[in-house]
């Protein structure tokens, strides 16, 4: 059976590089109004432990393989303000969904395993409950559709013969409005 967990808002999870896919940024956008470069960092390869972010979001960049997450800011998530998340309401589904990671997909009962980063100060509490592990469903539903079509948009933007293969252009390709640059000479 699934566990609850109760979270102690210690911030290791915070502290993590949180990958946010199309879905997430326009979230974010829409509802909590920022420009994407107050939020969003476009990451190297060296930027993760072996084994830790997912192949198939690899972004083909002009200066080489990029991955898409959180801007951090003091080895923090950027939206972590007096040690909660400020925009929680609206935060990234993988950050909804943490700690949580389904067991296997294809077992009749679905069951979640908690996956928490070490030094967590979280707490299990027993069974989950049945209408909250329907809104955890329902959560890890959502955002496996948003990954699903993030990885397509993924392959589209990686197909050979794309001459600008900048950040600013990826954001356009995504439907972001990006803020206009100021212009050097003014």
């Amino acid at each position: 059976m699934t566990p609850e967990f109760e979270c102690r808002n210690c911030g290791v999870c915070c502290s993590q590089i949180p990958l946010i896919v199309a879905g997430d940024i326009h979230v974010i956008i829409k509802h909590v109004g920022c420009d994407p470069e107050d939020f969003i960092e476009f990451y190297e390869p060296d930027d993760f432990d072996e084994g830790t972010a997912p192949d198939d979001q690899w972004l083909e960049m002009d200066g080489g393989r990029r991955m898409i997450g959180m801007k951090r800011r003091n080895e923090t998530c950027v939206f972590r303000r007096d040690g909660r998340c400020s925009i929680y309401v609206h935060r990234p589904l993988m950050c909804a969904l943490h700690p949580y990671c389904p067991r296997d997909e294809t077992e009749e009962e679905p069951e979640f395993n908690l996956h928490c980063h070490h030094g967590c100060k979280g707490i299990t509490k027993g069974p989950l409950s049945p209408e909250a592990f329907k809104d955890l469903q329902k959560s890890h539903d959502v955002f496996s559709r948003r990954e699903w079509d993030f990885d397509d948009i993924v392959k589209r933007w990686n197909r050979k013969g794309r001459k600008n293969r900048s950040e600013e252009a990826f954001l356009k390709f995504i439907g972001v409005k990006v803020r206009e640059r100021e212009s050097a000479t003014r």
